[in-house]
């Protein structure tokens, strides 16, 4: 096994620590030990590299913790907002056979929320807030398939379950909405006052 404990990890970072000098050493190691070596000796080493590609220095689109911009969020927001208002008019009308696109929709434009935020949240209340969102979206997609493939839709209390899960889905987007601006406000007063 390559990956080996820790130990071994660090063992092997200290030996390429003492050919960093050469700048193509780096590039010389295998791609995943040369970004997690190259991050180290831009950690240790960063009045020696200052410079390094910017694809190393950041991988991800968001830093860990971080938060996407506010109108990232509305924006991705206001779609899943249009696509509920579609499953809404769906509903209505009792187009049962409209409901699993509509659905879709809206877990695809959920889906492109949830990425916007790191994997490793640190605001608890906001990995809850995106784990109503996710699962609400997850529940909808279901149902509307289910509702589809079985001809129920012409029941009233499917078109009520229909409509409140979608509900519930408008109501943690715009809990999410609130958070991270709210959230962004605070890290932009404390980025002033430092």
């Amino acid at each position: 096994d390559n990956s080996g404990p820790p130990g071994g990890g660090a063992e092997q970072t200290g030996s390429k620590r003492t050919s960093s000098n050469s700048p193509d050493s780096a590039k010389k190691s295998s791609p995943t030990d040369s970004n997690a070596n190259n991050n180290n000796e831009n950690n240790n080493h960063s009045t020696e590299k200052s410079e390094s590609p910017p694809a190393l220095q950041e991988p991800t689109q968001h830093k860990p913790g971080s938060l996407p911009k506010a109108d990232e969020v509305i924006r991705k927001t206001d779609t899943v907002t249009k696509n509920i208002s579609n499953l809404l008019q769906a509903a209505q009308k009792g187009k049962s056979e409209s409901y699993p696109e509509c659905a879709e929709n809206i877990y695809t434009a959920v889906q492109e929320i949830v990425a916007l935020f790191p994997d490793d949240q640190n605001d608890p209340d906001m990995k809850i807030v995106l784990d109503k969102l996710n699962s609400g979206a997850d529940k909808l997609r279901n149902r509307c398939r289910e509702v589809a493939e079985q001809g129920i839709a012409n029941s009233k209390q499917v078109t009520e379950d229909i409509i409140k899960n979608a509900y519930g889905i408008a109501k943690a987007e715009k809990e999410l909405v609130t958070m991270t601006t709210k959230l962004l406000s605070v890290d932009t007063l404390q980025d002033t006052n430092s």
